[in-house]
């Protein structure tokens, strides 16, 4: 019997892994959005049991990335009408990705009222526009969320604080 050291076990678990990821995408079709199978799991993506496996931070984090990703690639002539015409407003964006991720992006994409006082630089009527959104449809409204929202608007309103 050879001398199994840690590191080449970890190697052989790399290997493995790798092998039983291509084996699980190969048995599981990919969902985009949850779908219960024959036998009442809902599972996600490649075969996720979704209310049996919790999500751990990590997965949380790509998730959220993605998200993200998927923001910035659909607003992305309207990033780039805000960094084109205001360079000062960068620091807007991400406020503005956040309000995507809670309202949905093609909603925010399509406030054509509110791009337009965005254009202008006009941030006091984009953070009305914003305010008058119905939040309680979007996010549990504890007063906690209230506050953070309030937090959202205002830096949109009037930027990062120096």
């Amino acid at each position: 019997m050879p001398d199994l050291d840690d590191a080449t076990l970890a190697e052989i678990e790399i290997r493995q892994r790798r092998k039983a990821e291509a084996l699980v995408k190969e048995l599981w079709h990919f969902t985009e959005y949850p779908e219960v199978d024959a036998v009442g799991i809902t599972r996600l993506g490649f075969g996720w049991p979704i209310h049996e496996v919790p999500v751990t931070p990590a997965v949380a984090d790509v998730q959220v990335a993605e998200r993200l990703s998927r923001i910035q690639d659909v607003l992305h002539f309207r990033a780039f009408e805000i960094v084109g015409m205001q360079p000062e407003a960068e620091d807007r964006l991400a406020y503005l990705y956040l309000v995507a991720d809670i309202i949905g992006v093609e909603t925010l994409r399509d406030m054509t009222e509110l791009w337009s006082y965005v254009r202008a630089g006009n941030w006091e009527e984009v953070a009305i526009e914003l305010d008058s959104l119905q939040w309680e449809k979007r996010i549990q409204l504890t007063r906690d969320n209230k506050r953070k929202l309030k937090r959202i608007t205002n830096r949109i309103q009037h930027g990062e604080p120096e």
